[in-house]
């Protein structure tokens, strides 16, 4: 319990820093830091293992072949769940090179 104590301050700033937005938190995609407009990043995938925000475009363009996983979207106050399929995602079941009907 002595050891715990000496460090409860690091596991609390940790635990922030998961279950929060981050640390630092970023302004722009870190996925699409070449685009000419800046997007801010407010999605996030709780079964990747990359963990970072990212926006609705490079969540929805990661996730074609993983459509299970399971996103949260920050609303300004907390993170929140929400579909692939808001997002935008659409599964063509049967194509496996990804094309559309």
């Amino acid at each position: 319990m002595k050891t715990f104590l000496a460090h409860r301050d690091d596991y609390l700033a940790v635990q922030m820093i998961l279950k929060g937005r981050g640390e630092p938190i970023p302004q722009t995609c870190p996925t699409c830091l070449d685009d000419v407009v800046p997007v801010e990043p407010t999605f996030r995938c709780l079964d990747c293992f990359f963990g970072a925000l990212v926006c609705q475009d490079c969540c929805v363009e990661s996730h074609k072949s993983n459509p299970l996983h399971r996103i949260q979207v920050w609303n300004g106050t907390y993170f929140e769940r929400v579909s692939l399929r808001r997002l935008g995602l659409v599964v063509q079941l049967d194509h496996p090179d990804g094309s559309e009907c």
